[in-house]
């Protein structure tokens, strides 16, 4: 089977010519393209076995019967409006769902996988694409990393990769930052999109607002070994000027960061890799070159690595489950 490289519905609309599913057809699919309004005929039939929320929509369990012009009144007027959802995406599954093979791209841009991904989840149709995710999705774990990709998180569930979707909510919660609202940001530096798995994005903040709890705790825990130890000394000699030149380096580091005076974990905007890496590179001197194993006693970089390792899973096993169940569709 012979598939165009890629397709663009819009292009045959711009140039007069509106696109076709069936030229005969006894179901009505209302599309907006491109600031236009188009009726579409369609096969019930077809429809109803691609989607069983497109089932439940032409065939109601109380059906309304429509009095047409010079028809019977037992006829039902049948229709479909998907006037809000992305027309690209929908007439692609159309095409598909019609056997219009010939017409269905072989390869697919991010957006357009993210809009054919929100359809498939909306309309519980997986299994009509299932056969063409091998090409849309090739090379799917490098691509995925490009940034403002995010969503490819919500890509992921709806097709059950299980697998890519525990990798990408991992590097989400090691990368994503917050503005002064709480909101989550992209890499671009954009509020993230609400089209996210149900729950993760939660769970996501959740651990994140912990893990930075416990790493602004290390560097605290050093400043108050320095201000409630002041009768002992954390200078193996005993050494008082090592004590305050250890504590006052730690302290200008700190505040260099924006770190002191204490912040809670709320008030921390970056993302858990980039606090990370600033606490990592915190310079903390002695009084004297011989006094470095002092030092030794209150670093940071190997605390920090052991914390980072430990993070907890962000994916819940009921979406794992829910993974399993799409990738089965």
């Amino acid at each position: 089977m012979s598939l165009p490289e890629s397709s663009s519905e819009m292009e045959d609309v711009n140039n007069g010519n509106s696109p076709v599913i069936l030229d005969s057809g006894d179901v009505r699919l209302l599309v907006s393209y491109s600031n236009q309004s188009l009726a579409l005929l369609g096969s019930s039939q077809v429809l109803s076995l691609a989607s069983p929320v497109w089932n439940k929509t032409l065939n109601p369990p109380f059906p309304k019967l429509v009095s047409k012009e010079g028809g019977n009144n037992n006829i039902q007027d049948k229709q479909i409006d998907f006037s809000e959802d992305d027309a690209e995406a929908l007439l692609l599954l159309l095409r598909i769902a019609h056997l219009q093979f010939s017409k269905v791209p072989s390869t697919l841009e991010f957006d357009a996988i993210l809009n054919v991904a929100i359809l498939c989840d909306k309309y519980d149709c997986v299994g009509v694409v299932k056969p063409w995710l091998p090409l849309w999705l090739m090379n799917e774990e490098t691509r995925c990393n490009e940034p403002g990709y995010e969503n490819w998180l919500f890509i992921a569930w709806v097709f059950g990769r299980e697998k890519l979707f525990g990798l990408l909510a991992k590097k989400l919660l090691r990368e994503m930052k917050t503005n002064d609202e709480g909101e989550s940001l992209a890499s671009t530096g954009e509020v993230l999109s609400s089209q996210m798995p149900l729950d993760i994005i939660e769970n996501i903040m959740s651990i994140r607002h912990d893990t930075i709890k416990d790493l602004l705790k290390l560097p605290y825990d050093r400043v108050d070994r320095f201000e409630k130890n002041k009768n002992s000394f954390i200078c193996f000699d005993n050494e008082k000027r090592c004590d305050s030149m250890m504590y006052g380096s730690l302290l200008i580091g700190l505040r260099e960061f924006g770190l002191w005076p204490r912040q809670s974990p709320d008030t921390i905007n970056i993302s858990v890799q980039d606090l990370a890496s600033q606490l990592s590179s915190l310079s903390i001197f002695p009084f004297e070159e011989d006094h470095y194993h002092c030092v030794n006693t209150i670093a940071l970089a190997g605390k920090i690595a052991s914390l980072l390792s430990s993070i907890p899973d962000p994916v819940l096993q009921s979406q794992c489950r829910q993974m399993g169940i799409q990738s089965r569709k």
